[in-house]
């Protein structure tokens, strides 16, 4: 017989697998009739072709004389015109002892929890632009509030015979528009207990500015061999509060002036992009 500690042992296990799973945005599959696996290497990562899709703002699309439907629930139709989709993840936390520990701590403790419920709106806009944006209920908090937000306008071209892709971003969380999903916004644990004690300290790009700031970017793509990002973030306040709606403004970072952020990278491509290497700052 399975004891409770196994029990929430194996609950924790399918907990921690199942989001990651579910942040497989459909909305894009349904889009592009493509499986999730034909944009990602590992969960989240992106390989060559779901690089190139958000290099090229999301707006990918497979064509289509049917008339599209406003929503869709599988990727055998036309795209939808509203590329809509939604995710659960569920949280279990299961502490040996909190003896001596300030009981407000683990209200939670040894009971599975709605930790979150977000809904998607990803996709293409128009021909040129797209977005990813996400509003996200805290089962924990009891409270919602915007989440990831990527909109992007993008474009490609040739330069005699290099090919030249280029975009603009605005965005609410440095790292969100990293088009390899390996740095904080997308990177491992891509889920984690809300409920379960985490560390105090942390850079502050992991996270800390997430959803309370608004940045502005642009990026390209040589030769499909050099990619360069810059951009400069500013506390999301007056005209630009809805890229922090929802949050708590008496906690929010507070940014003076404008914070710069880059990625740049060198990568290669093999065996008709089965294959990659990157090495970047």
């Amino acid at each position: 017989m399975m004891t409770r500690r196994n029990l929430y042992a194996a609950l924790g296990v399918w907990l921690l697998l199942s989001p990651a799973l579910a942040q497989a945005v459909p909305s894009f599959a349904r889009q592009t009739g493509l499986e999730c696996g034909s944009c990602h290497l590992s969960w989240l990562e992106l390989n060559s072709v779901g690089r190139a899709f958000k290099l090229g703002g999301y707006t990918l699309m497979k064509t289509t004389n049917e008339e599209r439907p406003w929503v869709a629930t599988g990727n055998d139709g036309p795209p939808p015109k509203l590329p809509l989709a939604a995710m659960v993840q569920l949280s279990a936390t299961n502490t040996d002892s909190t003896a001596g520990a300030d009981s407000s701590n683990f209200p939670r403790n040894n009971s599975a929890v709605l930790q979150q419920f977000s809904l998607f709106y990803a996709g293409r806009i128009a021909e040129y632009f797209g977005a990813f944006t996400q509003w996200t209920y805290d089962g924990v908090a009891h409270h919602s509030s915007i989440d990831n937000v990527d909109l992007r306008f993008a474009g490609h071209t040739k330069l005699g015979t290099t090919e030249f892709a280029y975009g603009a971003t605005v965005n609410n969380n440095p790292t969100v528009s990293d088009i390899y999903n390996t740095t904080p916004a997308w990177g491992f644990p891509f889920a984690s207990s809300s409920v379960a004690v985490t560390p105090n300290a942390a850079a502050l790009i992991d996270g800390g500015l997430g959803q309370q700031v608004v940045g502005l970017g642009a990026y390209t793509l040589w030769n499909e061999t050099l990619y360069a990002e810059i951009a400069g973030y500013r506390t999301a306040d007056g005209a630009f509060s809805i890229f922090r709606a929802g949050t708590d403004k008496a906690t929010d970072a507070v940014l003076h002036g404008a914070a710069p952020y880059w990625p740049l990278g060198l990568q290669h491509e093999w065996d008709e992009g089965k294959h990659s290497a990157m090495i970047g700052t």
